[in-house]
């Protein structure tokens, strides 16, 4: 009898102490895995959310700083400087280098229109959008291989302002960004009705007249701006300069 409470107390002391060795093995890591929570908690606390803006992203703000610039042309520039249309103020960029034909030349295949040709890429490299958006294709093929927008079809009067992306932003665009991006932004209103008329010449030839007629209009909820511009110039023909004339002279 003696021997069997040895045994069962010697038996007792080894689960004691399994239990014990049991509860001090995993006490660490279950306090391990508190701190491990609570860590993350405490590093949250201490970071600080950074404003990231990337510049010239679909060219929601005209900036000059970050990566890509942009440079703005607006109504105001287009008056000072004389530009009869959207199509010459963008020629007077440094970087549009490109050659194109423009509405003055008659015997192409996208005559009275206008394109844009960045960094001399051609016409179907540089896209152009209207307050952000994109805008249909002129119907005919410049020169008669790729497509474009015609500048000519955006009343001069009713522009606020010309956004030029001078990077190229393929990446967010498309292939038609390669060369930049030229975002046309409308005005949203007018002071009034104005209408304009602007009349030129040389000694022979060349007589050109523009009549602009632009307003806007506000009724509820609705707001309307309207523009139309009717433009036309007389060629010059090589008769009517001496050093292009090759009519005999007689007398």
């Amino acid at each position: 009898m003696y021997l069997n409470n040895l045994k069962y107390l010697g038996a007792f002391k080894n689960k004691r102490s399994f239990i014990f060795v049991f509860v001090a093995l995993f006490h660490p890591l279950e306090s391990y895995a508190q701190e491990a929570v609570e860590q993350p908690q405490k590093q949250a606390k201490t970071d600080k959310v950074v404003r990231v803006a990337v510049t010239g992203s679909r060219i929601s703000k005209a900036q000059k700083d970050g990566p890509t610039s942009v440079t703005v042309i607006t109504a105001a520039d287009i008056e000072k400087q004389g530009f009869s249309n959207a199509f010459d103020a963008l020629n007077n960029l440094t970087q549009n280098t490109g050659f194109v034909q423009g509405a003055d030349y008659g015997n192409t295949f996208t005559p009275a229109a206008n394109a844009i040709s960045l960094r001399g890429l051609g016409p179907n490299h540089t896209l152009t959008l209207i307050n952000g958006h994109r805008v249909a294709d002129y119907p005919v093929p410049y020169d008669g291989s790729v497509n474009f927008v015609n500048l000519a079809n955006i009343p001069t009067a009713i522009i606020d302002r010309i956004e030029i992306l001078n990077g190229g932003a393929s990446a967010i665009y498309g292939s038609d960004a390669i060369a930049g991006v030229v975002n046309i932004i409308l005005k949203k209103k007018t002071d009034g009705t104005q209408f304009n008329i602007k009349a030129g010449g040389t000694k022979e030839g060349g007589e050109n007249l523009r009549l602009q007629l632009s307003g806007s209009k506000t009724l509820d909820k609705l707001s309307l701006v309207y523009g139309v511009e009717l433009s036309g110039r007389e060629p010059i023909w090589a008769a009517d300069r001496d050093f292009m004339s090759s009519r005999t002279r007689l007398g």
